[in-house]
């Protein structure tokens, strides 16, 4: 794993979870080598592919702006733009 570290393992026999907590802003990689994990007849598993997710806390600003010097209605303008936010990542929820 890189940039982040996992707690909470539960699950079994087939499927586990973990929680994912990122340490900085920026990619945060899960990785599971080939060998990684056996099962109960001492089967090991085949690598899996890296999960990868970008990691933003910055919380974006809002601008308000009117042409009138003591407006009623004011145009809000999003940094960065409305269209570039979403969810954060330690919001959203993955199955490994």
């Amino acid at each position: 794993m890189t940039n982040g570290t996992a707690n909470t393992l539960a699950g079994g026999p087939a499927n586990y979870t973990f929680n994912v907590v990122p340490s900085a802003q920026g990619l945060v990689t899960v990785s599971i080598p080939a060998g990684g994990c056996t099962d109960l007849a001492l089967n090991s598993n085949t690598a899996a592919t890296p999960l990868t997710r970008t990691y933003d806390a910055t919380a974006p600003t809002v601008l308000l702006s009117a042409a009138a010097q003591d407006p009623t209605n004011a145009s809000p303008s999003w940094l960065p733009p409305a269209s570039a936010r979403r969810l954060p990542d330690s919001r959203r929820k993955t199955s490994l």
